[in-house]
């Protein structure tokens, strides 16, 4: 059987998008023509599209994360994203030098971990 994966890397879960209706037209229209599909998605929220997607669709989402990736180290990772925001402005700039956003940097490397598995 041949093997097709959809990769979208903007909004996808409970999103009422254009983007979103023709990806999951087209994993629906691949299945119908005998295809073994995957839909990834990079979204931060947990669910699945909003738009009708078969059943034999696999629905893969990278980048939530759920309760097991939410522990000390996010909130350490947030609380430096915030104290950041105070002391060197939105801009996160310090002396001419953009900083980096701890708590995206976090994401990330979840991201990766993931990705490895």
């Amino acid at each position: 059987m041949k093997k097709i994966m959809l990769i979208d890397e903007v909004k996808v879960v409970n999103y009422a998008g254009g983007i979103e209706r023709v990806m999951c037209n087209f994993a629906n229209e691949f299945v119908k023509r005998g295809y073994d599909v995957s839909f990834v998605c990079l979204d931060t929220e947990e669910g699945k599209p909003l738009y009708f997607l078969d059943n034999s669709v696999k629905f893969i989402n990278l980048a939530f994360l759920g309760e097991e990736y939410i522990n000390i180290k996010y909130y350490l990772k947030k609380l430096g994203k915030e104290l950041l925001r105070i002391f060197c402005d939105n801009k996160m700039m310090f002396l001419g030098r953009k900083l980096t956003d701890p708590k995206k940097e976090y994401f990330i490397s979840e991201f990766i971990k993931r990705l490895k598995i």
